[in-house]
């Protein structure tokens, strides 16, 4: 399994005077969505839609594994799997 570097959107700010890095993973890819789930950042994995909503484009035309509904059921899947 291998995680793409188009897969990853990274951005490194200051706030505060503090060095805080606030990144997400943002990708249709079942296999970069289980390891970001095995790593434990399942909870940074955003859906090409709740990204093009936060950029303010509107109606994007996305294919069946961007939107909010399909990572939100497959991030459900991997869930009850690990039960």
């Amino acid at each position: 399994m291998q995680i793409k570097r188009d897969d990853i959107i990274f951005v490194d700010t200051n706030v505060n005077s503090q060095n805080i890095k606030i990144f997400y993973i943002c990708s249709p890819d079942r296999a970069c969505i289980k390891a970001a789930y095995k790593l434990g950042l399942i909870d940074k994995v955003i859906s090409l839609e709740n990204l093009t909503e936060s950029c303010s484009i509107k109606n994007p035309k996305t294919r069946k594994h961007f939107p909010k509904k399909w990572l939100q059921d497959f991030k459900t899947t991997l869930a009850l799997e690990s039960i």
